[in-house]
C-alpha cells in the first residue's frame, strides 16, 4: 500500500501546515490555540477540499482519491462514535495492509481515539494480550482474520464491537463472531454520514500505540502523540 500525504508538493504542504498552525494561535476565538493544531487527519481533510480528485492511496489495482479517503474515514468515525468510542479510547486495526487499513487509522483518529495496529499474522494469544493490555474493545478488522476472532475472545481480548468493512452482511460471518460482540458491516458504513462531526485533538493527545516484542518476551506498547 502506498499512501500519498501530499497531492502537490511536500515543501508546499509543509509550508501550508506551518501557516495553519501560526494562524490558529493568532486567531483562535476561544483563546486556546492547542485545540487547533493541525494533525495528520486534518491534513487529509484539507487535501480533500483543495484537490479532491488527487490520488491518496494506491492498493494494488485499487486507488482512493483524497475525497474517497476523507469520506470513508468520516463514515468510520461516525460508526465508532455511535458505538461508544470517545476521545482517548483505543481502537485496534486488525487488518492486512490495505486501503481499508489506511481508512481505519484516519477514522480512529477522527473519532479522537488512538489506533493500535495489530499484526494479522501474529498468534492470536499475542493479539489478545495486546488487546487486554491497552483495553481494546473495538477492532476494525476483516474477513481474512475472521477465523481468529473467537480465539482472541477466549484468550481474554475484551472485544465488544467489530467493524468489518469488507463484509456486506453480518449473517455471512456465522459462528466467527464471538457471543455478545456487535458487528458493523460495509452496509452499515455506507449509511453513515460522510461529513459528520469529528473530535478535536491537540498535539499532546495520544495518536497511536505501537507494540514491540519487549525484552521479557511480552509485547510492550510505545505511545506516540499527535
Amino acid at each position: 500500500v502506498v499512501v500519498s500525504f501530499d497531492p502537490t508538493d511536500t515543501v508546499e504542504l509543509a509550508a501550508t501546515k506551518k501557516e495553519a498552525i501560526v494562524h490558529a494561535f493568532k486567531h483562535n476565538a476561544d483563546g486556546d490555540g492547542w485545540h487547533f493544531l493541525v494533525g495528520s487527519e486534518k491534513n487529509v481533510a484539507a487535501a480533500a477540499e483543495s484537490d479532491p480528485a488527487a490520488t491518496a492511496v494506491v492498493d494494488g489495482d485499487r486507488t482512493l482519491t483524497y475525497d474517497d479517503l476523507e469520506a470513508d474515514a468520516n463514515r468510520l468515525c461516525a460508526v465508532l462514535r455511535a458505538g461508544g468510542v470517545r476521545k482517548g479510547d483505543r481502537v485496534g486495526i486488525y487488518l492486512e495492509k490495505s486501503a481499508e487499513a489506511v481508512v481505519a487509522l484516519y477514522g480512529a483518529m477522527k473519532a479522537g481515539a488512538a489506533y493500535v495496529p495489530l499484526d494479522a499474522n501474529a498468534p492470536p494469544a499475542r493479539i489478545a494480550y495486546i488487546a487486554a493490555d491497552c483495553g481494546l474493545s473495538t477492532l476494525v478488522t476483516g474477513s481474512e482474520v475472521a477465523s481468529r476472532w473467537v480465539e482472541l475472545h477466549k484468550h481474554g481480548a475484551p472485544l465488544r464491537h467489530l467493524v468489518v468493512p469488507d463484509v456486506v452482511e453480518a449473517g455471512v460471518l456465522g459462528d466467527a463472531v464471538p457471543s455478545g460482540v456487535e458487528v458493523t458491516t460495509a452496509a452499515d458504513l455506507a449509511e453513515a454520514p460522510a461529513d459528520g462531526p469529528v473530535a478535536r485533538t491537540i498535539g499532546r493527545d495520544l495518536a497511536y500505540i505501537l507494540y514491540t516484542s519487549g525484552s521479557t518476551g511480552r509485547p510492550k506498547g510505545v505511545m506516540l502523540s499527535h
